[in-house]
């Protein structure tokens, strides 16, 4: 579980790279090799309530919220779109969302979901939405196909679509973050 973790906020990280129109310089290591021996990672994305940090987290029916004091607010295990997500800017049937970020200051919003769905299937149904314009210019792969970045505009948004394969757990990761272009 705690490798899927680390994959997922490395996904994530990568996406919102994207999102800036930054490519990473180096290819990220597999994630058998990141150091799994200490929690910092998983620490970071989701803090424990009254930790020095001051992060409030909240646990509901529906999943467990963790507000930063910067604003940032991580949902995890609710399977629902944030307030003000895009309607042209679907999870693709077959993904289940498994968090989500909201970081009102910077206004980006990212989902993250799971599935068993090709990526090859996920990437074709991502650039075809309807009014989205692809920029392959920054677009770029990583580790052969298994990680594929892919970036579009429209009017005053991008969105980022980060497309993963997980062999060893044989499901596809999908991550999508949506952030408005500076004026």
């Amino acid at each position: 579980m705690k490798s899927i973790n680390i994959l997922l906020v490395a996904l994530v990280a990568l996406t919102m790279l994207a999102l800036m129109g930054c490519p990473p310089k180096d290819t990220p290591k597999p994630v058998d090799e990141i150091d799994s021996g200490t929690q910092s990672g998983q620490d970071d994305v989701l803090p424990v309530a009254g930790g020095p940090d001051d992060t409030a987290v909240a646990q509901t029916p529906d999943g467990q919220t963790t507000v930063t004091p910067e604003g940032v607010v991580v949902t995890t295990g609710a399977n629902a779109l944030p307030a003000g997500w895009p309607a042209d800017v679907p999870v693709m049937e077959g993904f289940t969302i498994v968090s989500t970020e909201e970081n009102p200051a910077e206004k980006v919003m990212s989902v993250t979901s799971e599935g068993t769905v090709p990526l090859p299937d996920a990437r074709a149904f991502y650039q075809a939405l309807p009014g989205w314009q692809q920029d392959i210019n920054k677009d770029f792969t990583l580790t052969g196909d298994n990680v594929q970045i892919l970036t579009f505009v429209k009017e005053d948004l991008k969105l980022a679509v980060t497309i993963a394969k997980d062999e060893s757990k044989n499901i596809t990761v999908l991550v999508l973050a949506i952030s408005q272009k500076p004026k």
